[in-house]
């Protein structure tokens, strides 16, 4: 309907001002309608739009609309020129924000960084740290961070600069010090480098060994303080040093010869010690002192210890020598003056011998302590070991000396605390003797009062304690000074009381002795005029009653002693020479006393005694050996009763008694009743009931070869019998122990083909050895004994080293049967 198309056009354009033009065609592009407005001029303003006309899908045409977008433009760049005016203002408030902002995150901050830099550059003191802004951008924040840490650098930089500057100081401090002492110092000192060449050299090098600085800088060492022969020694020492860093070189001091530069030699002391190491070249240091001066006064410091020693031991000697000597003679004048007792004589007479029976006493009393402490100067005086009832020996002590105190009218005290252990292991004589000497002296120098003894036990550990033992009395007592000096040798409290008192001044000097040997002390406390306290303890083992060995009788049934039977006692020890002698004389007994088998032979063969009591072990002569020769005496003297006085009674000592010719024994420590009652026996005109003789047991043949080489049960057994089950394991074990000791003096022997030594230390291994059934270990050591006395010594050497390893098998098999038992 194309007039319809028409009007619609029409229409159209009147009613859309900004519409200059339509056309309208159908589907095939056929135009059907088309209307313009008049006057429309071409312009840029006029745009061209296409339409499609479609219905269902199915296309039925197209429209063309012209447009003229004058106005529309108009209108935009109005409102675009609005709009950009308001944008530039926008962008001017902005940009003027923005450069507010930069001012103040970056050119203020930068400001800042600048003055706190151009502060770090130019004040000494440095500024305090930047505090950056949490809004700082990152480089900013970097920034300050690297301002902070360059001022933290600097701090460092300046810390250093003082602390090297102190360092500075320190160094030249040390360096003039250093420089000072080289300069002064009396021992030269010597730079090297590696190669022992030399680098600096001090006066006193210049004085030791004559080369000027100038002559030994830069060269070796070696070539001119060393001899020949040593150079190449030392100088491997320090290549191995600075290949293998070998440190047996450095830091030990050597005495060495070194060579001057006139050639002759002398003595030095070197020591090097490592300065610096520049990377390959090490530096040492080498101290060198001349010790000529120091080698001469060594040299003149041994001859006058060894002029000394030969002194003191010309003393030693000259005093034991004296003191045998003299007590030889002194045993016959008391012997003469005992005999000239017993004849008719006036009273005055009885006195005279009296005071010279005294007299010799005290003078024999002062021998033997001369004697004692020539023996402890020169080490020879052993202890022994052997289990004893402590109570006992303190009673029995104190019941000896308590009739010495009674004619002064004195009261001894005992105090024994319970705590303290009955039987001990140790050697009771020394004990005894350390006793008698300070109740003696507290007797002798307390006229009036009380003595006192406290016992008690102290520093209990384990199976061992110290014995603490206070003699207090109430006597003269001692001065302060005269205290530091009371246990010196030959040293009297006070001088003047050595007319009132006697004694050698040498009881107290042998009671410390004899304490520092039992690995304890003494003391003493005291003020003067007002009494004395003597303490000192030593270190004992506890023992038990089945250890102790004992001869006990019952003494009911003892028979007392004639009076006035003339009795000798051979006894090397002083402190048992008192406690017999005394117990003896109570008992209306009269005593001559001996020190060994050679004086008792003496005494026997020159007066009449009626009973010798003879010690087994006595220096001189022993006292078997005596028997054998009192045996030998012609007449009654080869008869008379001979009573061994021993600290053990095993089977193997009586055979050896027997053998000797002795006719009954008694055990030590002695006891009053057992004494006595022996003296009874022996002594009786009629013959002695057999039940109350010594029951000895017939002795076993040593040539009969045993079921076991090694081990003879047969005597072990026999040993039980005469003891105890209990007792033989210990025996055993200490048999072993002893035996060992004889064995090393046998190994020294052999090295110093000491035949004498070889021949008595193999006699007493095989006594020993067949007591306690080392049979094989017995019958090597008695052949090689005997060949020492037929004077084949030679063999005796040879046949020898065999001993040792017979004996290890013998006490390994002995020890294996003692812990086997013998129940």
């Amino acid at each position: 309907d194309i007039p319809l198309l028409s009007t619609v056009v029409e229409q159209s354009l009147q009613y859309a001002p900004n519409m200059v033009g339509i056309s309208i065609k159908n589907e095939q592009s056929k135009l059907l309608v088309q209307h313009f407005r008049a006057n429309i001029l071409p312009s840029h303003f006029i745009h061209t739009y296409d339409y499609a006309l479609e219905f269902e899908g199915e296309q039925f045409g197209s429209i063309t609309i012209l447009w003229d977008t004058r106005e529309i433009d108009e209108k935009i760049t109005h409102h675009v020129g609005k709009v950009q005016q308001v944008i530039s203002t926008i962008l001017v408030a902005l940009a003027v924000l923005f450069l507010l902002l930069i001012h103040l995150l970056t050119v203020q901050p930068i400001r800042r960084i600048t003055r706190y830099l151009t502060k770090l550059s130019e004040d000494v003191v440095l500024p305090n740290l930047i505090h950056s802004s949490s809004v700082a951008s990152r480089e900013i924040l970097l920034l300050s961070h690297s301002a902070n840490d360059l001022r933290t650098l600097m701090k460092e930089r300046d810390a250093r600069e003082d602390k090297l500057k102190k360092t500075l100081n320190i160094s030249r401090t040390n360096y003039a010090k250093n420089k000072a002492i080289l300069s002064s110092s009396l021992d030269s000192i010597i730079t090297i480098d590696g190669q022992s060449n030399v680098i600096d050299y001090n006066d006193a090098a210049i004085k030791t060994f004559g080369w000027k600085k100038s002559e030994i800088k830069g060269r070796s060492i070696i070539d001119f303080i060393f001899p020949a022969d040593m150079r190449e020694e030392y100088f491997q020492s320090i290549q191995r040093y600075v290949q293998d860093r070998e440190s047996t070189l450095l830091g030990q001091r050597f005495e060495l010869t070194a060579l001057h530069k006139d050639e002759h030699l002398f003595p030095i002391e070197l020591s090097i010690s490592k300065v610096a190491t520049t990377e390959d070249t090490p530096m040492f240091a080498i101290f060198i002192r001349d010790i000529s001066a120091q080698k001469e006064h060594e040299l003149n410091l041994k001859q006058a210890k060894h002029d000394a020693e030969s002194a003191n031991r010309a003393k030693s000697g000259f005093l034991a020598a004296m003191s045998h000597e003299i007590r030889t003679p002194m045993n016959a004048v008391l012997g003469i003056l005992g005999l000239l007792r017993d004849t008719p004589l006036n009273k005055e007479q009885q006195h005279l011998v009296k005071t010279g029976r005294h007299s010799s006493e005290i003078l024999l009393t002062i021998i033997n302590d001369i004697l004692d402490f020539s023996k402890m100067e020169a080490d020879k005086l052993q202890l022994e070991n052997t289990c004893f009832d402590l109570h006992y020996l303190l009673a029995d002590t104190i019941e000896l000396l308590s009739p010495l105190a009674n004619n002064k009218t004195l009261n001894i005290n005992l105090d024994i605390e319970p705590s303290l252990p009955r039987y001990t292991e140790g050697d009771p004589d020394r004990l005894r003797q350390i006793l008698i000497n300070l109740i003696n002296n507290a007797i002798k120098f307390t006229s009036q009062g009380v003595i006192t003894i406290n016992a008690k036990a102290i520093n209990t550990q384990d199976e061992f304690f110290d014995f603490q033992c206070e003699v207090q009395d109430t006597g003269i007592g001692i001065s302060e000074e005269n205290q530091l000096i009371l246990f010196d040798e030959f040293t009297m409290a006070d001088q003047t009381h050595s007319r009132s008192y006697e004694g050698t001044g040498l009881g107290l000097a042998i009671c410390k002795r004899l304490t520092e040997l039992m690995n304890g002390s003494i003391n003493v406390k005291s003020e003067f005029g007002r009494g004395s306290t003597f303490t000192f303890a030593v270190s004992l083992k506890v023992g038990s009653e089945d250890d102790c060995h004992y001869q006990h009788k019952s003494s009911d049934k003892l028979a007392m002693p004639m009076a006035n039977s003339r009795i000798l006692l051979a006894e090397d020890n002083p402190a048992n020479q008192m406690v017999i002698k005394t117990i003896l004389e109570f008992a209306n007994q009269k005593v001559d006393i001996v020190a060994n088998g050679l004086e008792a032979l003496v005494a026997v063969s020159t007066r009449p005694y009626d009973l010798v009591f003879m010690d087994i072990s006595m220096p001189e002569m022993d006292g078997m050996e005596s028997t054998r020769m009192i045996r030998q005496l012609t007449g009654q003297k080869s008869k008379i009763p001979i009573i061994a006085l021993t600290a053990h009674a095993l089977s193997g000592d009586r055979e050896r008694f027997l053998a000797a010719g002795m006719d009954d024994y008694l055990t030590k420590p002695i006891q009053r009743s057992s004494i006595l009652h022996c003296i009874a026996h022996w002594t009786k005109a009629e013959e002695a009931p057999d039940n109350e003789r010594l029951d000895i047991a017939e002795p076993l043949p040593v040539d009969v070869e045993p079921a076991n080489d090694f081990v003879d049960e047969t005597i072990l057994i026999q040993l039980v019998r005469d003891t105890s089950a209990e007792i033989v394991p210990e025996l055993l074990l200490s048999y072993i122990d002893d035996a060992k000791v004889r064995l090393d003096k046998i190994q020294h022997a052999l090295k110093t083909q000491d035949a004498k030594i070889l021949e008595f230390e193999t006699h007493t291994l095989g006594s020993s050895a067949i007591a306690h059934g080392n049979h094989k270990l017995h019958t090597h050591a008695r052949k090689i004994e005997h060949l020492c006395i037929e004077g084949k010594v030679d063999e005796a050497f040879t046949i020898a080293p065999p001993l040792f390893d017979l004996a290890e098998q013998s006490f390994l098999l002995l020890k294996k049967r003692a812990e086997q038992g013998f129940n």
